[in-house]
């Protein structure tokens, strides 16, 4: 009898043990197992935001970003036709083609209410034509392009011109050769200023502008984005066209190599983050823009990357290698940095540089 009651008891007791646990516990299983996944899908360019601060955004917030890679504008714009944007929450595109984005209504405004660091954005990159508002983008980056060289061969410039790119380097007592981009409006733009002055892309000037590309590829060497690094330390060029980003990591293989930003002026291109208008991840989304813009973030992707950060703190934090000359701009020069407009058409660009090319 007694061990009967014993056994009784201890089931009771089994019985309301589980009760109990399963009261604590299965809500909060079924709710996860109903909660929709904390997470959203990135487009981003390689070079602008690290996997390093993916994984710090993961862990202070559990939140999952998905992070996919594009090579440039063009193939975000591709992407963007094919799907309409309902693949992605979150891109990062440059100045001209939020520009593109805007008009199609492709992209969705932003609620500054939850983007608190926006305060700290360097006031000389927002307010732009493509975005006059920024409604619709936040800067993530900037950088300036200018002339990369072999100080080995030219010595330390004070000063240069756009003569080293687009003028015969024998007419100019040199004998060299130089790498080019290989992008149709940013090399437009740069023949434009170097031809016609800071004025923009003249549209009517575009039979001298062509006639100039087609005459300097007898000394370019290669045109390229992203292997100017390669073409001066193997000395095929002593000149390239580049960012002073790419010319800071250069820097870290080889002091041989500087940076100048030429007497006429040069060419300023913005990296932005937009969300698509599809997106209905927008709370995520801001959380992880705001977390971009923080100083720390910022100190963290400069490193990493080198173009200048967006963020005035993390601008003053930086150390004397990235404030000098080489890379800050004077008031004189900024006055002659100027961003790609033209309302030339993609496929007239797009002519145009291949008849610069084939020929």
């Amino acid at each position: 009898m007694n061990k009967f009651f014993i056994m009784k008891k201890s089931i009771i007791i089994i019985f309301w043990f589980f009760l109990i646990v399963l009261l604590l516990y299965v809500p909060n299983f079924i709710s996860r197992f109903f909660e929709k996944k904390q997470e959203f899908n990135f487009l981003n360019f390689t070079d602008i935001v690290s996997p390093e601060v993916v994984k710090i955004f993961k862990d202070r917030t559990g939140i999952q970003v998905n992070v996919t890679y594009s090579q440039g504008n063009d193939e975000v714009l591709a992407k963007l036709g094919i799907t309409r944007g309902k693949v992605y929450d979150l891109l990062v595109v440059s100045d001209y083609t939020v520009d593109l984005l805007r008009k199609k209504e492709l992209i969705q405004k932003l609620d500054y209410n939850k983007l608190q660091n926006f305060s700290f954005i360097d006031k000389r990159i927002i307010n732009r034509y493509f975005d006059p508002k920024n409604e619709y983008s936040i800067p993530i980056s900037w950088d300036v392009y200018g002339i990369g060289y072999n100080k080995k061969y030219f010595g330390e410039l004070s000063e240069a011109s756009w003569d080293l790119i687009f003028k015969d380097p024998e007419n100019l007592g040199y004998d060299y050769k130089v790498s080019m981009l290989d992008d149709p409006r940013e090399s437009l733009y740069l023949a434009s200023l170097f031809l016609f002055g800071p004025r923009g892309v003249i549209l009517s000037g575009l039979d001298k502008i062509t006639e100039l590309l087609i005459k300097q590829k007898k000394w370019v060497e290669s045109y390229t984005n992203d292997r100017q690094d390669y073409f001066l330390l193997s000395d095929i060029t002593f000149a390239s066209v580049i960012t002073s980003a790419y010319l800071r990591r250069l820097r870290k293989e080889s002091k041989n190599y500087d940076f100048i930003i030429p007497s006429e002026g040069s060419l300023m291109v913005i990296e932005n983050l937009i969300i698509p208008s599809t997106s209905d991840k927008r709370d995520l989304v801001h959380k992880f823009i705001n977390f971009l813009l923080s100083e720390e973030i910022g100190i963290l992707n400069n490193k990493k990357f080198g173009y200048h950060p967006v963020n005035v703190d993390v601008q003053k934090s930086l150390n004397e290698e990235y404030s000098n000359s080489l890379f800050s701009l004077t008031q004189q020069k900024s006055q002659k940095i100027g961003i790609f407009q033209s309302e030339l058409p993609r496929t007239k660009l797009e002519d145009l540089w291949l008849s610069v090319k084939a020929s």
